[in-house]
């Protein structure tokens, strides 16, 4: 279970870091960074306890940090446990009624994030 956690930290931590890595304040997606216009990132996640404070706390300290300075607001949201998350993803996916939009990250299974990508929806760095 903590190789996972620090597998998906570092992922995000990956992609921060890419979103705010540029110099000329041009992100690898496209998306021009201002800070008086901030782009919200959302995370879904399944954490909880520990797991769930230490997650809030890198999300506060990096949106309080580089976030502000760069224009990026991390904003996390607990779905639940692993299957209540994933039921949640592929709701939004399905565009279920009641379902809310997709997240731009979440935390998945590799089974279960090959069968998303089997679907060819999600975007991705070009």
């Amino acid at each position: 279970m903590k190789k996972r956690i620090t597998a998906l930290v570092v992922s995000m931590l990956l992609i921060f870091g890419a979103l705010t890595g540029c110099k000329s304040n041009d992100n690898p997606a496209g998306v021009k960074l201002d800070p008086s216009n901030p782009v919200t990132i959302t995370v879904w996640h399944y954490y909880n306890g520990a797991q769930k404070v230490a997650f809030d706390n890198m999300i506060k300290e990096f949106n309080e940090t580089v976030g502000l300075e760069e224009g990026i607001f991390v904003e996390g949201h607990n779905q639940g446990d692993v299957t209540q998350l994933e039921d949640s993803v592929m709701a939004s996916i399905n565009k279920k009624v009641g379902s809310k939009e997709i997240p731009n990250i979440f935390a998945s299974y590799a089974d279960t994030a090959y069968e998303i990508e089997k679907k060819r929806i999600l975007g991705g760095f070009k």
